[in-house]
């Protein structure tokens, strides 16, 4: 069935309000603090605005040291302060979109190689049918020996319980008890928490492990316990666990004998996690294995990986819509503010053309301060970035998948040096703005 897409007027109002109301303040409160302005002032040139000494001038040791350009540049940021800080939260909220356009990328992308291709490595499953008797088991264990397509295989019980959340809901887990060889269920599957080593031959030693977003639903700790129920309604109580990582679906992992604890029966075998060989057909070798009467049906983990990463596709367009909106709203912001500052200024950049200035110097005067406050916003769009990716994503999981929010390196040395690419690219269209400066006409007197 197609997605059913939900239009909450509540909220699209809202964003319109607070769209609207950002545009009028402005345009509103400008012309209304002007016009509080006797006239003959407003036609007179806005005066500059005093020095005064700063905090940094009373240290001399690092004062001193400074260079003729490095202390007008600072003289000038702390200056304007209305506009620089306009141009540092622009490019500091253009930054944290882009780093949050990267880090669902990221994220995303880490779902479907962290679950089939770090934790859960067998190929499928192989479920029996309901009631086998040993001898049609050992058969089967036979047949699965002796296929060329099957690499290896782990006897296993794999049954489904509900567990209740705090609102109401349920949502099924499989719990999983190997029956094998104990110790090669790490082959298959492997336990550790979240940034932690896998842990050696956990499934002997310590369990039950219930997976990390099922643990998020019920707000588990370690010294809680939960309940699961069966089909019949019967109530089965899980302590003493630990949480492990996992991306996709709910697991509870237990050994036989905490299987025999917390269910009151011992674990008979229904199903099989079974590791296919490389360059034989899986198709067909699951074809062969369906072949075989004991055999109910086979679950291929790299269609259902397939399958989640297909959901996972449509973040992908989001992604980079959201990284070219904030690269361009990056471009936008610094050049108007740029464009607004330049004019502003003109009378002073005239000044410093006509006391020998060359036109590089002029462009360095206005784009080391455009450089200052582009790499000051960048850094605080990456801190914000990081916790708007966090919330973004812990807020649009779905209930049976995992978002673990992070950013790769990479992502936060593209999302630093996109600001700083527009910001070059804006200050070289300026360049050529700045040498057509009218210095007689800018020089005028208006009395």
């Amino acid at each position: 069935d197609a997605p059913e897409i939900e239009i909450l007027w509540g909220w699209n109002i809202l964003a319109a309000l607070i769209a609207l109301a950002t545009a009028l303040f402005p345009a509103i409160y400008t012309p209304l603090k002007m016009l509080r302005t006797q006239p003959a002032n407003l036609l007179q040139p806005e005066p500059p605005k005093s020095g005064k000494k700063l905090l940094l001038e009373r240290v001399p040791s690092i004062w001193n040291r400074l260079s003729f350009n490095t202390k007008m540049t600072v003289r000038n940021l702390l200056r304007y302060k209305g506009r620089n800080s306009m141009t540092l939260i622009g490019v500091a909220g253009c930054t944290m979109l882009i780093v949050t356009g990267f880090g669902i990328s990221n994220t995303i992308s880490g779902v479907v190689d962290g679950q089939f291709n770090q934790l859960q490595t067998y190929d499928g499953m192989v479920y029996l049918n309901d009631v086998l008797e040993d001898s049609e088991v050992e058969d089967m264990n036979q047949t699965l020996t002796e296929m060329d397509g099957v690499e290896g295989y782990m006897p296993a019980l794999l049954e489904t319980y509900d567990a209740e959340l705090e609102d109401g809901q349920t949502q099924s887990v499989t719990v999983t008890v190997p029956l094998g060889d104990l110790e090669s269920f790490s082959d298959y599957v492997t336990l550790r928490e979240r940034g932690q080593e896998p842990i050696p031959n956990a499934i002997v030693d310590e369990g039950p492990f219930i997976t990390e977003r099922m643990g998020e639903l019920l707000n588990l700790s370690e010294s809680d316990s939960f309940t699961l129920e069966n089909e019949d309604f019967e109530e089965f109580t899980v302590e003493d666990f630990t949480v492990v990582e996992n991306y996709a679906s709910h697991y509870l992992y237990v050994n036989p004998e905490q299987y025999e604890s917390i269910f009151g029966e011992e674990p008979s075998q229904n199903a099989y996690l079974v590791q296919y060989t490389e360059g034989v057909s899986q198709k067909e070798t699951e074809e062969a294995i369906m072949d075989n009467d004991n055999v109910l049906t086979t679950v291929d983990l790299n269609t259902l990986a397939e399958s989640i990463a297909d959901k996972m596709g449509s973040l992908d367009l989001i992604t980079l819509v959201l990284i070219i909106s904030a690269a361009s709203l990056a471009f936008v912001v610094l050049y108007n503010l740029t464009n607004i500052n330049v004019a502003e200024r003109i009378r002073e950049l005239s000044t410093i053309k006509v006391l020998g200035f060359y036109d590089r110097e002029v462009s360095m005067y206005i784009f080391n301060e455009v450089l200052v406050l582009t790499v000051l916003g960048s850094l605080v769009g990456l801190v914000l970035g990081t916790i708007l990716n966090t919330y973004l994503l812990k807020t649009m999981q779905m209930m049976d998948v995992l978002f673990h929010p992070s950013v790769s390196i990479g992502g936060y040395i593209a999302s630093f040096f996109i600001s700083l690419a527009f910001s070059a690219i804006v200050m070289v269209a300026m360049h050529f703005k700045l040498k057509k400066i009218d210095m007689v006409e800018a020089l005028k007197g208006v009395d």
